[in-house]
């Protein structure tokens, strides 16, 4: 019977699939600004780094609408953060999308910064139907990400995109004309 609840015990005490993530720490240079890299899903779901002038892609998240998922790599800071994110309008200043908030835990080292695991860690930017109505597809955006971290430490992310469409439902809900389709 001893050995029985033993082998249970065994069997049970391991969570199944890969090791948790160690708790929340500094990763980086403290002595350094936050450095942040403003990262989005391709149509792949994979995280790429953005440059000025790069597209992001509207997608289809599982509760309805078209979102840009979208949000940083970061060094020199606690990788436990929240970040915000948002398409703003290059002209005007004004915001082109809602704003959206996640928590983050970022985990994977590569090229010198500190990414998500995953594009549920990053803002899913509502971008349409879109609340201004003022159609997100092919119009020339700033993405601006604001991060804290559970240290208090902040940055901002700025980079110039074209929020771009792979399918016909999506060009005609998140277009020039979203109400008139």
């Amino acid at each position: 019977m001893l050995l029985r609840t033993a082998v249970l015990l065994a069997l049970f005490s391991c969570p199944p699939g890969p090791a948790p993530h160690p708790p929340c720490g500094f990763v980086g240079d403290a002595t350094r600004a936050v450095a942040l890299l403003p990262i989005a899903a391709g149509a792949d779901g994979l995280l790429r780094a953005l440059h000025d002038g790069d597209e992001v892609q509207l997608q289809k998240p599982p509760q309805g609408g078209f979102v840009i998922y979208a949000g940083v790599a970061a060094t020199n800071l606690n990788r436990c953060l929240q970040s915000t994110a948002e398409l703003i309008d290059v002209a005007s200043g004004q915001p082109l999308t809602g704003i959206d908030q996640r928590n983050a835990d970022l985990v994977d080292e590569h090229v010198g910064y500190f990414w998500p695991p995953d594009i549920f860690q990053t803002p899913n930017i509502p971008a349409c139907p879109d609340a201004l109505h003022v159609g997100v597809v092919n119009r020339s955006a700033i993405l601006r990400v604001d991060v804290t971290d559970t240290d208090g430490r902040t940055g901002r992310a700025e980079v110039h995109v074209t929020p771009v469409c792979s399918d016909a439902s999506c060009t005609c809900i998140c277009g020039p004309n979203p109400t008139h389709c």
